[in-house]
């Protein structure tokens, strides 16, 4: 990545979008505090990332990757990872991630209850993807970061989701790394790499 500049306001949802190679994944990276950068700056409310503010900013991410990892264990064990949790955040994060499309609480109960089986075995692409965004917005944060989120979604699950997400009222900033161009327009700002 070269010559890129850009402030990103607290609630405001970015897309990154940009061709296979163009350098999504090293400005998530980057501004993960994963990578440092060969040149330039991150600064986050006008302090540099790379002193000794990066361990507390990693605490303030939460990120959902592009092929989610699972642990051996149920729903509710891959999205609250054994942390104490309020049934609010609970269904919050569930109704976010579209994981609350039930037809009953004891069908919901049995979802969250439902071993995943290894590597997810027992669940579908779709559902690996919204368990792994129910995890991501579980505990509030600062800066969430999601990589193809609606990758592994149908039409209407993924429409779901954008509307939930982006109608969020948040001072927490979110970016998207996506190549749906419906979904990134849809955003505060689209930040294009290929450009």
């Amino acid at each position: 990545i070269e010559n890129l500049s850009f402030t990103a306001k607290a609630g405001e949802k970015i897309a990154i979008i940009g061709k296979s190679g163009s350098g999504k994944s090293t400005l998530i990276d980057l501004l993960a505090c994963l990578i440092h950068p060969s040149k330039g700056e991150i600064l986050v409310n006008s302090k540099s990332l790379f002193t000794e503010h990066a361990d507390s900013w990693r605490q303030q991410i939460r990120y959902s990757s592009q092929s989610p990892a699972l642990l051996d264990g149920t729903v509710l064990n891959n999205i609250s990872l054994n942390k104490a949790y309020t049934e609010q955040e609970l269904n919050s994060a569930c109704y976010l991630a579209c994981l609350d499309d039930f037809d009953s609480e004891e069908a919901y109960s049995l979802f969250l209850n439902k071993a995943v089986g290894e590597n997810g075995l027992n669940l579908s692409g779709g559902q690996i993807k919204r368990i792994s965004i129910a995890r991501a917005m579980f505990h509030s944060a600062s800066l969430y970061i999601f990589d193809e989120p609606t990758s592994s979604l149908d039409p209407q699950t993924a429409s779901k989701f954008i509307q939930r997400i982006l109608k969020m009222n948040t001072k927490s900033v979110f970016f998207f790394v996506t190549h749906d161009h419906h979904f990134a327009s849809q955003c505060d700002r689209v930040i294009n790499l290929d450009e």
